[in-house]
């Protein structure tokens, strides 16, 4: 009862602090807008985030493309890393069922560069392992990364190879908004194998989303004074 309690509060309190206010208010003040659904019948949920973060873009945009980084500040981040070249042609949907075989093909064929940022548009492949909240299972995923620059709007799509979940799609957008702040929209597909109530798969997810911006805030922050 307690247990539920605290899941009851943690969702109302938002909903009541932003009583009165509209969207671009909210998103002023610094608030995580969060829209999980999951359709009736239906064990997948779609998750759209947008919030404002007081970085600019470049600053945000270099801390989400260094997945190299993600294990230094992204919470529940334990490895991630973009797989070489030649291992990402090797690691078929097939090879990549098998995360041990993933990660042998990937030490045969270490990159000859990790993580950098080429302007324009370009893909990588990588693999990633992350401890997640209860009562959602811990998750190692490859996936296959889209990056484009324009001038207004970076974005980083990804699609899954193979992972602990049968389905993880989603995107990054960044954008400019006023006084040089970024506006960011995140947006995934995810279809835990795990049967997890509805109320407490979307409190963990929310706190796992919360947690994570909290972080890229402040890792934006760091990256600014670099750029």
């Amino acid at each position: 009862m307690k247990k539920f309690a605290a899941i009851l509060l943690f969702l109302l309190v938002p909903l009541l602090a932003h009583a009165g206010l509209d969207e671009n208010e909210k998103l002023n003040a610094g608030y995580i807008i969060k829209d999980i659904k999951i359709p009736e019948g239906s064990d997948r949920a779609d998750v759209t985030v947008n919030t404002v973060i007081d970085s600019p873009p470049k600053a945000v945009w270099a801390a989400l493309v260094d997945i190299n980084g993600w294990p230094r500040w992204l919470p529940m981040t334990m490895k991630a890393a973009f797989l070489s070249d030649e291992a990402a042609r090797l690691i078929t949907p097939e090879v990549a069922k098998d995360k041990a075989k993933v990660l042998e093909i990937n030490d045969l064929n270490p990159p000859q560069r990790v993580g950098e940022n080429q302007a324009g548009h370009w893909q990588r492949t990588a693999y990633e392992e992350y401890n997640l909240p209860w009562p959602i299972k811990n998750e190692w995923v490859v996936r296959k990364y889209n990056y484009d620059e324009e001038p207004d709007l970076f974005r980083a799509s990804w699609r899954r190879i193979d992972s602990t979940r049968s389905e993880n799609d989603g995107y990054w957008e960044v954008r400019p908004w006023s006084d040089g702040r970024t506006y960011l929209t995140y947006c995934y597909r995810v279809k835990p194998k795990e049967n997890v109530p509805e109320l407490v798969f979307k409190t963990a997810v929310s706190m796992t989303v919360n947690s994570m911006i909290k972080a890229l805030r402040h890792e934006s922050a760091r990256r600014e004074k670099t750029i």
